[in-house]
């Protein structure tokens, strides 16, 4: 949060402050599984691209990690994503968008629904992704695996 120590004063920020210098103790503090060089967290941070890659790097690429579905909505961009983890099987990665009523970056009032799977040997989960136009709703895009 910026802030001035006095009225009229600097406007200063303690979050992103030195960043370049503490990048590394910032991604032990939170945990990053999968190490990104300060360059690339710095140039890509305003990209969806780059926030959706680094989804499926941190979790389907990741040797240590056994996630085949993740859920994000940082980006504002509604998307599904299919790939496969370093074992060769299904993932998805799935963006819910965002409900703003006007997105400049692409479909607005969008969602994402996850029916989970049963216990039954043929189910799975299945995941949509759906947007409201006009108090209608109409699914973008759907897929499903079993985990």
């Amino acid at each position: 949060m910026p802030f001035q120590t006095i009225p009229s004063g600097v406007i200063d920020v303690k979050l992103y402050k030195g960043i370049q210098d503490n990048w590394v103790q910032r991604q032990q503090y939170n945990h990053v599984a999968v190490n990104i060089p300060v360059e690339e967290a710095i140039s890509g941070s305003s990209s969806s691209t780059e926030i959706d890659s680094q989804a499926r790097i941190q979790y389907f690429l990741n040797p240590n990690s056994n996630k085949r579905l993740v859920v994000f909505g940082h980006t504002h961009e509604a998307k599904i994503i299919v790939s496969n983890n370093l074992q060769g099987r299904k993932c998805i990665y799935i963006n819910s968008g965002t409900w703003i009523d006007h997105n400049p970056a692409g479909a607005t009032m969008t969602f994402a629904v996850i029916i989970p799977q049963t216990f039954e040997s043929t189910s799975q989960y299945v995941v949509k992704l759906y947007n409201c136009e006009d108090g209608v709703f109409n699914v973008m895009a759907e897929d499903s695996i079993s985990i």
